[in-house]
């Protein structure tokens, strides 16, 4: 299994510089590193999010909630559609950094990816 891990090819494009609030990426003041614990490669630098941060995003979410609460359950479907999409889309890409981050075997790393989208497709047609 080891092999597998150190040839894998993960898709940075994956891994966001931030934290996402209100629609944009905002730099944290301070990051950490992930490490793959097999090899011990780091595989990001990410931010730290703040008390600040985490207020923000609650206010974004909350000041986001009236457009979301009036849009109709088809749109609203779309939306979670359209995640699952991209979710399924970007599997393995997802697996492989789950399992590198966690050292997680492949095969359940995959599994983990879709049995989280499958939440969100049951959302989605509800």
């Amino acid at each position: 299994m080891i092999g597998d891990i150190q040839n894998m090819t993960i898709n940075s494009d994956l891994f966001g510089q931030g934290s996402h609030i209100n629609g944009q990426w905002t730099p944290g003041d301070s990051v950490f590193e992930v490490t793959n614990p097999a090899t011990g490669e780091q595989l990001a630098t990410l931010s730290d999010a703040t008390v600040q941060d985490a207020e923000a995003a609650v206010a974004a979410a909350h000041k986001a909630l009236p457009e979301w609460r009036n849009a109709s359950a088809n749109e609203r479907s779309h939306c979670l559609k359209t995640w699952l999409a991209l979710i399924h889309a970007h599997q393995e890409d997802l697996a492989q950094i789950l399992t590198a981050e966690q050292g997680k075997p492949l095969a359940e790393a995959r599994g983990e990816i879709l049995y989280g989208a499958n939440y969100i497709e049951w959302y989605a047609e509800e």
